[in-house]
């Protein structure tokens, strides 16, 4: 069996955000979550929940995955690099990373 956590944490790097930046791991637990679910959570609800297993609070997970994607260095052209998406600078949002890098696992482990 494939560990997703593991896959997560490559990808979470390779968009170029470093495992010592604050929210890396919340971001990756995020994709994690978002790769094991059947549907699409809100990103209210997979704050929720990664803040639970954590002890913080939805609103300061949401806040240090932005800041994670934040400090990854041209996450746009990283993320076609990697996915073969091309997406605006302004399509750059929590929700949507995550959605994106949690799609790709889903079908990585799928194939």
């Amino acid at each position: 069996m494939t560990d997703i956590g593991k896959i997560a944490g490559e990808y979470t790097v390779k968009l170029g955000i470093a495992p010592s930046v604050v929210g890396f791991e919340r971001f990756t637990d995020a994709v994690v979550l978002c790769a094991m679910c059947d549907g699409m959570p809100t990103i209210k609800c997979i704050c929720e929940k990664v803040g639970e297993t954590c002890a913080l609070g939805a609103k300061t997970v949401l806040r240090e995955i932005s800041y994670a994607i934040k400090t990854a260095d041209d996450i746009c052209g990283r993320i076609y690099e990697l996915l073969g998406l091309r997406i605006r600078p302004e399509d750059v949002r929590p929700k949507y990373i995550i959605s994106l890098v949690a799609f790709f696992i889903k079908r990585k482990i799928n194939k």
